[in-house]
């Protein structure tokens, strides 16, 4: 089947096979089922593989999954682990800091299979999802309320992507001494800002690849210091080296704002 990668401002999908096991350490919580049968996977600190259809794996935890060349979907969650703490709980057993099989997986392979099925684009593939995690919400008895220091950290790292600004110019800007921003932040996100703003950069440089930019210019326009470092920072958090990703468009379809 054609592959498809939605790349939305909070969350990211992607749905389709990949040929060989990748290995992931992440700068989101991400979301994993596999539409067919078990995929296995291996938690690189414990050193142990499971076999498993779903898992929900935390942010800057690494791990290295081997679909086995079936059909699957990686859902990459919003940085502030609001989704995170609305799928913790369905989620029936632990490995190490990794949480396997969810107990509503039937209604995710439902709503993922509708975007395939029905071709769904950028908007209604998002507007699914939504309706999806707010059902979820509802019968969660925890509750995130994000601190607004944080929410406008992130709000500035996004508007000033090819700026690079210092953790100090952020701090002062939320009236934070550098020590309680850094701590805040990992406390509400799971990662450092020097992660999110390099997992930030790759959304990015995602999509302005898919809008026919060159590896070259991407990387310059990013913040990479040249291609081969975007390169190998995409591939260490995506999974995928940015030139697979786009290398042959009638396998892999990409969705993002200006190509729904």
């Amino acid at each position: 089947m054609k592959s498809h990668l939605y790349l939305w401002d909070s969350r990211t999908l992607f749905i389709g096979t990949l040929e060989n096991s990748i290995e992931l350490s992440q700068g989101a919580a991400s979301f994993i089922v596999s539409l067919a049968g078990n995929i296995q996977i291996t938690h690189s600190q414990e050193k142990v593989s499971r076999s498993i259809t779903s898992t929900l794996i935390p942010p800057d935890t690494k791990v290295q999954i081997d679909t086995q060349k079936q059909v699957f979907a990686c859902l990459y969650l919003d940085p502030l682990l609001v989704d995170w703490n609305r799928l913790k709980e369905t989620m029936s057993e632990e490995f190490g800091n990794i949480l396997l099989n969810s107990k509503l997986e039937l209604d995710f392979k439902r709503y993922l299979q509708q975007i395939v099925q029905k071709q769904l684009n950028y908007f209604q593939a998002y507007e699914l999802l939504e309706k999806l995690l707010d059902t979820i919400s509802g019968r969660s008895t925890s509750h995130v309320h994000p601190d607004h220091r944080v929410v406008k950290v992130i709000d500035m790292i996004k508007k000033s992507i090819s700026d690079n600004l210092a953790v100090e110019q952020l701090a002062k800007a939320v009236n934070l001494s550098v020590p309680r921003l850094t701590q805040l932040f990992k406390e509400n996100t799971g990662i450092s800002i020097r992660k999110y703003r390099r997992w930030h950069r790759l959304f990015v440089s995602a999509n302005q690849l898919s809008s026919g930019k060159s590896l070259t210019e991407t990387a310059q326009d990013t913040g990479f210091s040249d291609s081969a470092h975007f390169s190998n920072t995409f591939r260490s958090i995506m999974g995928l080296k940015p030139s697979e990703m786009l290398s042959n468009p009638e396998v892999l379809t990409i969705h993002t704002l200006d190509f729904p």
